[in-house]
């Protein structure tokens, strides 16, 4: 398995042990960012965020063995950059995230910037009474190429029936979860599965659930879905978290 390199940015190099040593306050919310080759999009995202969030919001990027300028995009603003030294998949990236986000609430958010980040404050604020909150994409759909419009309902009738209630858009980019919840469900998911696993998961562990309608805009970037190969991925996924027993 890659080396994980952690890193607090923006600082200097002879101050960043310090830096890490000592945060100064601990962040109520960590806002995390998957990215794999996203430097354009989350360039735009990073500035999004910084205009709607206040200092109680963390941002944390992880690099997913990106070949182009993503982490440098990342170093540039400020944010926590995680990296990994090789491409391990959006699962490993947000497992690996969960290891040193500080928040007692943690947002994920796409880096590709189809998602909008002034959505989070209201989202966070739903958390002080649901355990998860999931943005559903209910405007802009259109910016969903055909083929991945008829995998999600596909897959949101399976996920339905696997987690034991409705959820309008269980494969989102766009979602907030108490950690408790998240180190009770316990994420396996390497890859594209891993929404599927977290909605299955919190429903059958009775979380409270609120769904927030979104904009879906367009993506900056190319798509990293592969919607045969990903949606096997998912299908296997919801296979075997369905038929798995939830961790004490």
């Amino acid at each position: 398995m890659s080396t994980v390199l952690l890193e607090t940015m923006p600082i200097s190099v002879p101050d960043r042990a310090a830096a890490n040593a000592a945060p100064i306050g601990t962040p109520t919310v960590s806002v995390v960012l998957p990215a794999y080759n996203e430097e354009a999009g989350l360039a735009v995202v990073l500035g999004r965020l910084r205009d709607v969030l206040d200092d109680s919001y963390e941002i944390v990027v992880v690099d997913d063995g990106s070949s182009d300028m993503t982490a440098s995009v990342a170093a540039a603003h400020d944010c926590r950059l995680i990296r990994h030294e090789t491409n391990r998949g959006k699962g490993a990236a947000l497992q690996t995230a969960l290891d040193h986000v500080r928040g007692e609430y943690v947002v994920f958010v796409d880096a590709d910037d189809t998602y909008p980040c002034e959505a989070i404050p209201l989202m966070v604020r739903a958390l002080e009474t649901n355990d998860m909150v999931i943005g559903v994409r209910q405007s802009g759909r259109f910016n969903i190429s055909p083929v991945n419009r008829v995998g999600n309902a596909f897959f949101r009738a399976l996920i339905s029936i696997a987690a034991g209630r409705h959820v309008a858009d269980p494969l989102t980019g766009l979602y907030a979860l108490r950690r408790g919840l998240l180190e009770r469900i316990a994420i396996r998911s390497q890859g594209f599965g891993i929404e599927a696993e977290i909605v299955i998961k919190a429903g059958r562990a009775g979380a409270r659930i609120q769904e927030i309608p979104v904009d879906y805009r367009p993506r900056i970037g190319e798509s990293k879905l592969r919607p045969l190969r990903d949606g096997m991925v998912i299908t296997r996924t919801i296979w075997r978290v369905a038929h798995s027993q939830l961790p004490d």
